[in-house]
């Protein structure tokens, strides 16, 4: 039971990376090193394009995507890393 709590974990992970790629790479702007912070946790665009989101708590919940800080840099972001600690939510976080 354990291993399989583990795989749907994994498997949230996956689903909520491909859906902020998917939602992010349509137009924005040129990035390089942009970030900053949301609650608990500290987002980062690196120079390669990649969303990294670390620290400790729950992600943000929202209706309205232009709501998260790094909604005008979409176009730019083609990986996510979202960091051991924090806590993904898939409500929403795809709209």
């Amino acid at each position: 039971m354990n291993r399989l709590n583990q795989l749907k974990k994994l498997s949230r992970l996956i689903t909520i990376a491909l859906c902020v790629m998917l939602v992010l790479v349509s137009c924005g702007k040129h990035i390089s090193d942009e970030g900053g912070t949301i609650g608990n946790l500290s987002w980062r665009i690196i120079d390669n394009g990649t969303l990294v989101i670390s620290g400790t708590g729950a992600m943000p919940v929202t209706n309205d995507m232009n709501l998260l800080p790094w909604f005008e840099y979409r176009s730019s972001i083609n990986a996510v890393v979202i960091e051991n600690g924090v806590i993904p939510r898939t409500v929403k976080f795809c709209a």
